[in-house]
């Protein structure tokens, strides 16, 4: 008699495993049904609206993530940060006409300075963090030197 009801038991617990792995198909393919329906952008703003959350609900873990992922990709993070600042630059010196005002020299771009006519808010080079629109506030307030003239000026500047 015992044999029976443990077999029983051991019966229903199969058939209510296999319940439990319909429901949660069943589920899943409402789920994939749901999402397939949303557009790109639906898709998109859903998207945004959980990291926000998520963002503010756990925002220690992220940190913990930002920093093991920077740990890991640190020398790939550091060669494309130098690579955006070279081009950033490089743009930057054509703006400006690509040649020293002073001496009229064409120079690589390292060879070049930004120097303040008017006076200095804030350096250039720092101003790449606080976006394009600051950056080229500022540069209208620069002439483009090459290296050798901008100490010069500053030289005479000292002088005077």
């Amino acid at each position: 008699m015992e044999d029976q009801d443990t077999d029983l038991k051991v019966m229903d617990l199969e058939e209510l495993r296999q319940e439990i792995a319909e429901k949660k198909e069943k589920k899943l393919e409402a789920t994939r049904q749901w999402r397939a329906s949303l557009s790109p952008e639906e898709r998109r703003a859903m998207h945004k609206r959980h990291n926000l959350l998520y963002k503010e609900k756990y925002p220690e873990k992220l940190r913990e993530w930002k920093k093991a992922g920077y740990i890991r990709n640190r020398e790939a993070i550091v060669i494309e940060r130098r690579r955006k600042r070279h081009k950033l630059k490089a743009e930057m010196i054509e703006l400006k006409g690509g040649k020293c005002v002073d001496c009229g020299g064409t120079f690589p771009a390292y060879a070049y300075d930004f120097h303040h006519v008017n006076g200095r808010d804030m350096v250039v080079g720092n101003l790449v963090l606080l976006g394009r629109d600051a950056l080229l506030e500022e540069l209208n307030k620069c002439i483009l030197l090459c290296a050798i003239c901008h100490r010069g000026r500053h030289v005479m500047d000292d002088e005077d």
